[in-house]
Protein backbone atom coordinates (compact mmCIF):
# COMPACT_ATOMS: atom_id res chain seq x y z
CA UNK A 1 0.00 0.00 0.00
CA UNK A 2 1.67 3.19 -1.10
CA UNK A 3 1.39 5.53 1.75
CA UNK A 4 0.96 8.09 -0.22
CA UNK A 5 -1.86 7.77 -2.35
CA UNK A 6 -5.19 9.13 -1.03
CA UNK A 7 -7.40 5.85 0.48
CA UNK A 8 -10.76 5.88 0.95
CA UNK A 9 -10.90 4.37 4.19
CA UNK A 10 -13.54 4.78 6.83
CA UNK A 11 -12.60 4.43 10.49
CA UNK A 12 -13.28 1.33 11.84
CA UNK A 13 -12.66 -1.44 14.98
CA UNK A 14 -11.74 -4.63 15.22
CA UNK A 15 -11.09 -7.27 18.10
CA UNK A 16 -10.26 -10.90 18.34
CA UNK A 17 -9.05 -13.41 20.97
CA UNK A 18 -6.93 -16.39 20.44
CA UNK A 19 -6.10 -19.19 22.61
CA UNK A 20 -3.11 -21.68 22.63
CA UNK A 21 -2.39 -24.36 25.43
CA UNK A 22 1.05 -24.43 26.23
CA UNK A 23 2.22 -28.09 27.87
CA UNK A 24 5.03 -25.80 29.80
CA UNK A 25 4.80 -23.84 33.48
CA UNK A 26 4.10 -20.27 33.14
CA UNK A 27 7.60 -18.90 33.70
CA UNK A 28 8.56 -21.37 30.43
CA UNK A 29 5.91 -19.91 28.39
CA UNK A 30 7.28 -16.02 29.40
CA UNK A 31 10.51 -16.57 28.98
CA UNK A 32 9.18 -18.02 24.83
CA UNK A 33 6.93 -14.84 24.73
CA UNK A 34 9.54 -12.09 25.84
CA UNK A 35 12.18 -13.83 23.91
CA UNK A 36 9.98 -11.85 20.27
CA UNK A 37 13.30 -13.13 18.48
CA UNK A 38 12.81 -16.71 19.13
CA UNK A 39 9.12 -16.51 17.47
CA UNK A 40 8.13 -13.45 15.88
CA UNK A 41 8.56 -15.52 12.11
CA UNK A 42 6.36 -16.37 9.25
CA UNK A 43 7.55 -20.12 7.84
CA UNK A 44 6.25 -18.82 4.19
CA UNK A 45 10.13 -18.46 3.07
CA UNK A 46 12.15 -15.72 4.23
CA UNK A 47 11.17 -13.56 6.51
CA UNK A 48 10.66 -9.94 5.38
CA UNK A 49 12.11 -8.69 8.46
CA UNK A 50 15.32 -10.27 9.61
CA UNK A 51 15.96 -9.17 13.17
CA UNK A 52 12.98 -8.59 15.76
CA UNK A 53 13.47 -7.11 19.02
CA UNK A 54 11.64 -6.35 22.54
CA UNK A 55 12.76 -4.10 24.96
CA UNK A 56 11.49 -6.02 28.12
CA UNK A 57 10.17 -2.99 30.32
CA UNK A 58 7.76 -0.41 30.52
CA UNK A 59 8.06 1.68 27.70
CA UNK A 60 10.25 -0.80 25.46
CA UNK A 61 9.91 -0.85 22.19
CA UNK A 62 8.89 -4.03 19.90
CA UNK A 63 11.00 -2.87 16.59
CA UNK A 64 11.54 -5.16 13.14
CA UNK A 65 14.68 -4.20 10.64
CA UNK A 66 15.19 -5.61 7.24
CA UNK A 67 17.52 -8.16 5.99
CA UNK A 68 19.35 -5.08 4.64
CA UNK A 69 18.84 -3.18 7.77
CA UNK A 70 17.75 -0.03 5.55
CA UNK A 71 13.96 -0.36 7.18
CA UNK A 72 13.34 -0.01 10.33
CA UNK A 73 9.40 -0.48 12.48
CA UNK A 74 8.23 0.46 15.27
CA UNK A 75 5.28 -2.07 16.12
CA UNK A 76 4.77 -1.05 19.45
CA UNK A 77 5.48 0.15 23.02
CA UNK A 78 5.18 -1.68 26.13
CA UNK A 79 2.43 -0.64 27.96
CA UNK A 80 1.66 -3.34 30.71
CA UNK A 81 4.32 -5.76 32.11
CA UNK A 82 3.63 -8.19 34.55
CA UNK A 83 6.11 -11.07 34.31
CA UNK A 84 5.12 -14.52 34.27
CA UNK A 85 1.04 -13.29 33.94
CA UNK A 86 0.57 -10.28 31.29
CA UNK A 87 2.11 -8.51 28.79
CA UNK A 88 0.32 -5.63 26.70
CA UNK A 89 2.15 -3.48 23.59
CA UNK A 90 0.34 -0.67 21.76
CA UNK A 91 1.23 0.72 18.98
CA UNK A 92 0.93 0.51 14.85
CA UNK A 93 1.85 -2.74 14.70
CA UNK A 94 2.54 -2.80 10.80
CA UNK A 95 -0.23 -0.05 9.66
CA UNK A 96 2.51 2.91 10.34
CA UNK A 97 1.25 5.00 7.50
CA UNK A 98 -2.21 4.65 8.72
CA UNK A 99 -3.87 6.82 11.63
CA UNK A 100 -4.50 3.55 14.01
CA UNK A 101 -4.12 1.57 17.14
CA UNK A 102 -3.56 -1.49 18.32
CA UNK A 103 -3.41 -3.03 21.88
CA UNK A 104 -2.08 -6.45 21.54
CA UNK A 105 -2.24 -8.29 24.85
CA UNK A 106 -0.66 -11.63 25.73
CA UNK A 107 -1.65 -13.30 28.82
CA UNK A 108 -0.66 -16.61 30.92
CA UNK A 109 -3.25 -18.21 32.43
CA UNK A 110 -1.49 -21.30 34.97
CA UNK A 111 -2.94 -25.04 33.58
CA UNK A 112 -2.40 -28.38 35.59
CA UNK A 113 -1.72 -26.82 38.61
CA UNK A 114 0.95 -24.80 37.45
CA UNK A 115 2.27 -27.48 35.14
CA UNK A 116 0.99 -26.34 32.31
CA UNK A 117 -0.22 -22.58 30.30
CA UNK A 118 -3.13 -21.00 28.51
CA UNK A 119 -1.73 -18.68 26.21
CA UNK A 120 -4.59 -16.35 25.60
CA UNK A 121 -4.07 -13.35 22.80
CA UNK A 122 -5.62 -10.28 22.35
CA UNK A 123 -6.03 -7.64 19.77
CA UNK A 124 -7.58 -4.71 19.85
CA UNK A 125 -7.79 -1.92 16.81
CA UNK A 126 -9.34 1.35 15.88
CA UNK A 127 -8.50 3.80 13.23
CA UNK A 128 -8.39 4.07 9.55
CA UNK A 129 -8.19 0.40 7.88
CA UNK A 130 -8.27 -1.66 5.13
CA UNK A 131 -11.61 -3.43 5.17
CA UNK A 132 -9.49 -7.29 5.49
CA UNK A 133 -7.63 -5.93 8.39
CA UNK A 134 -8.83 -8.34 11.48
CA UNK A 135 -8.77 -11.07 8.50
CA UNK A 136 -5.16 -10.56 8.05
CA UNK A 137 -4.40 -10.07 11.33
CA UNK A 138 -6.05 -12.74 12.45
CA UNK A 139 -4.33 -15.28 9.93
CA UNK A 140 -1.01 -14.03 10.83
CA UNK A 141 -1.36 -14.30 14.65
CA UNK A 142 -2.31 -17.94 14.20
CA UNK A 143 1.03 -18.77 12.34
CA UNK A 144 2.97 -16.38 14.85
CA UNK A 145 1.42 -17.61 18.48
CA UNK A 146 2.23 -21.53 18.06
CA UNK A 147 5.94 -20.91 17.70
CA UNK A 148 5.83 -19.22 21.67
CA UNK A 149 4.26 -22.94 22.02
CA UNK A 150 7.15 -24.52 20.33
CA UNK A 151 9.73 -22.32 21.92
CA UNK A 152 8.49 -22.77 25.41
CA UNK A 153 7.91 -26.46 25.20
CA UNK A 154 11.16 -27.40 23.80
CA UNK A 155 13.07 -24.98 26.58
CA UNK A 156 11.95 -27.58 29.11
CA UNK A 157 13.50 -30.93 27.49
CA UNK A 158 17.04 -31.57 27.91
CA UNK A 159 18.95 -31.92 25.10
Amino acid sequence: MNPLKLLKLKPTSIQFIQEIPINAPPQKAWNALINFRGWFHFDHGPSQFAKVSLEPHIGGKFVSQSREQDVFMLHGIVAHWEPGKLLRINGPMGMTHLPVSNTMIWELQPQKGGKATLLRFCQRAYGLMPPDAQKNYQKGWKQLLPHIKELAEKSGKKK
